[in-house]
């Protein structure tokens, strides 16, 4: 039975690195995988930690002004279609990849944004308590 509280050990990294160079074609990889591992996480925890710690083609670099500016202006266009919570985080590193060549982690992106919003909305609330 898998525990809600999950630690991928060095050893599960590399089984997953193993596999992913097998299987890393088919559309149910991490089934497949999660599979192998006998079931120890999720299909989704492994598309997780393969998508945010794992891929070797992940870009370990800050991100770049013009990236920044490519995340505010990706986030904004589903901001303006009211999609506050439905922000399509992969379409955005979709395109950072197309523009820069870069494939960033969904966590680096999404931290980006985070910080900035929460940033943004921290200065708007000290304003309005000096006015």
């Amino acid at each position: 039975m898998r525990s809600k509280a999950f630690y991928f050990t060095e050893e599960d990294d590399n089984m997953i690195i193993k596999h992913m160079k097998t299987y890393g074609k088919f559309t149910n990889r991490f089934v497949i995988i999660s599979g192998l591992l006998n079931e120890k996480f999720t299909c989704s925890q492994i598309s997780e930690r393969w998508r945010n710690y794992l891929n070797p083609e992940l870009c370990k670099d800050d991100l770049g002004y013009y990236e920044k500016v490519i995340i505010d202006h990706e986030v904004q266009k589903f901001l303006m279609k009211g999609d506050k919570i439905k922000i399509r985080w992969r379409k955005v590193i979709r395109e950072l990849f197309r523009l820069f060549g870069k494939l960033y982690s969904e966590n680096k992106v999404k931290n980006y944004w985070n910080m900035k919003y929460r940033k943004g909305k921290r200065e708007v609330e000290t304003k309005i308590l000096f006015i």
